[in-house]
């Protein structure tokens, strides 16, 4: 008899145990506003909720990543502009040292070309972060140096390999920046340094039939910029793409997630209410039974 009663007794408090637990599962949700506080509170799901945070997360750090690139590409797209800027305004230099309607201080004009020269040895060697974004693998290096004994005006001081390989958040290739000898054609007949120094020697020289002839090729070195120019545009394009692309993944896992793991505070607080009112009730019960019940036994 009093081996049943004992029984009886360990049942009703297991079950006490139980849906105390229940009520403190449910009242953690809710002060922790999430669902999944501990493994065991739905291992099926589990799994999902870490394979979901795991693309989380690399597509955050692929999108960091995008963005320093992307700094570079809008740095590299601006710089390449201006240069065209100079590229122009030697072409007027030009166009005014090829003149022979009225003297011409060709020694003054060679004085600003070699200046434009300058100017563009400062945009091959163009810095963000601390990377030279035309040295290529070698960002570490500036690309050029003026030097005026060189047919071109200018030194390569860097060696010039691919740089490095970006990724966008799907784990894609984007095309790498150019490096500076791409960009502006140093060893080209249509290079930028060339045509810039064969226009100041031709003004040193003061002909005008040379400085003609600079000037035309000056106006083919700006058309090649340009299409250097159309590279950056199509990247920043392709970078535009590829961050909406992951800011909508994003979404759709931070949505899922929060599905997964977030607690549903209106069932939760159900949750509480009820557990509290079933175990007040099942104590109730608990304490009219018979006297033959445990109570009378602890006693």
């Amino acid at each position: 008899m009093t081996s049943g009663i004992n029984a009886n007794g360990q049942r009703f408090l297991l079950d006490m145990k139980r849906m105390q637990q229940r009520g403190d599962r449910a009242q953690a949700q809710i002060s922790s506003t999430k669902r999944l506080v501990t493994a065991s509170d739905d291992p099926v799901q589990l799994g999902t909720m870490l394979e979901l945070k795991a693309q989380l997360a690399k597509s955050v750090q692929g999108r960091a990543n995008l963005g320093r690139f992307q700094s570079e590409v809008d740095t590299a797209e601006t710089s390449l502009q201006q240069a065209i800027t100079y590229l122009d305004k030697a072409v007027t230099l030009g166009s005014q040292g090829a003149s022979s309607a009225a003297p011409v201080d060709r020694a003054a004009l060679a004085l600003q070309v070699k200046g434009l020269l300058s100017q563009m040895v400062g945009v091959a060697n163009t810095r963000v972060e601390g990377r030279y974004i035309f040295s290529g693998g070698m960002d570490q290096k500036a690309a050029y140096s003026v030097n005026l004994s060189s047919p071109n005006g200018v030194d390569a001081t860097s060696q010039f390999i691919p740089g490095r390989v970006v990724q966008d958040p799907a784990g894609n290739a984007l095309p790498t920046g150019l490096t500076a000898d791409t960009v502006f054609n140093a060893s080209g007949s249509d290079g930028v340094f060339k045509a810039l120094n064969d226009l100041r020697l031709a003004l040193e020289s003061d002909s005008a039939t040379d400085t003609q002839a600079a000037t035309v090729a000056l106006s083919s070195a700006s058309t090649y910029l340009n299409q250097q120019l159309a590279h950056y545009g199509n990247l920043q394009t392709q970078i535009a793409s590829a961050t909406a692309a992951a800011n909508k993944s994003e979404l759709a896992w931070k949505t899922a997630l929060s599905g997964i793991e977030d607690t549903d505070m209106a069932s939760a607080a159900v949750e509480v209410t009820q557990n509290k009112t079933a175990r007040e009730a099942a104590y109730a019960a608990e304490s009219s039974r018979p006297r033959t019940s445990l109570f009378d036994y602890l006693k």
